[in-house]
């Protein structure tokens, strides 16, 4: 990290992968600011989605909103492939999410995307991915019917959009008082969250988690 920052002080630039790998460790390290200066150093056509995912998911989570739409709009719009739309369009529909909040924006997003991917899965991960969203907005009805076939362990390639769906459907049913029976959310659920600390992958910044508006229900 060190050797990217001498040499981007330096002579204002570095070696794109040298500043890539400097900002993964200054994320590890918590040091957001330095993430952000390393990642804005890298020239636009130098970018990987790896890339402008993290900077993306820094700025959002140092409250930089509306530039993180930007950054992760232009990793949305550079996808290859099914994996790498879905990773783009999470990042960026939280995003929207808890910047105003958009709901409707970040909803757009998501259905685009759809059209956009092949893989009938990968159409579901964004179903689960628009239901968790309209559940911490407060829309019961419509988030129960797209979280209804939500699976008890999440898909190999995308456990955050089920860790978030996981988690808001548990919470959404216990705020509605429809807790049907004991599932296997609790354990999954944990281990999951553990993976994504590990990987520092949080679906949405942990900060916004107190922002959820569920819908209030007098005591029966």
């Amino acid at each position: 990290m060190h050797v990217a920052s001498w040499r981007l002080a330096a002579i204002g630039t570095a070696d794109p992968a040298l500043l890539a790998q400097a900002a993964a460790i200054a994320m590890n390290a918590n040091d957001s600011e330095q993430v952000i200066q390393l990642l804005t150093a890298i020239k636009p056509d130098q970018h990987t989605l790896e890339t402008r995912i993290l900077l993306g998911r820094v700025l959002t989570y140092t409250g930089r909103l509306e530039r993180a739409e930007e950054v992760l709009a232009e990793a949305d719009a550079h996808a290859r492939d099914d994996q790498e739309k879905i990773t783009a369009v999470t990042a960026r529909s939280m995003n929207l999410l808890w910047s105003s909040p958009q709901l409707d924006r970040a909803l757009s997003v998501c259905a685009d995307a759809r059209t956009a991917l092949r893989n009938r899965t990968a159409k579901q991960q964004l179903h689960f991915m628009e239901g968790a969203m309209q559940a911490v907005s407060g829309l019961p009805e419509d988030w129960l019917q797209l979280l209804d076939s939500l699976p008890g362990a999440p898909h190999q390639e995308s456990p955050d959009i089920w860790l978030l769906a996981a988690t808001t459907k548990a919470v959404g049913l216990a705020a509605a008082a429809a807790w049907p029976r004991p599932g296997p959310w609790p354990s999954t659920g944990t281990a999951c969250t553990r993976r994504s600390v590990e990987e520092r992958s949080f679906p949405i910044p942990p900060s916004s988690w107190r922002r959820s508006r569920w819908p209030s229900r007098s005591p029966v």
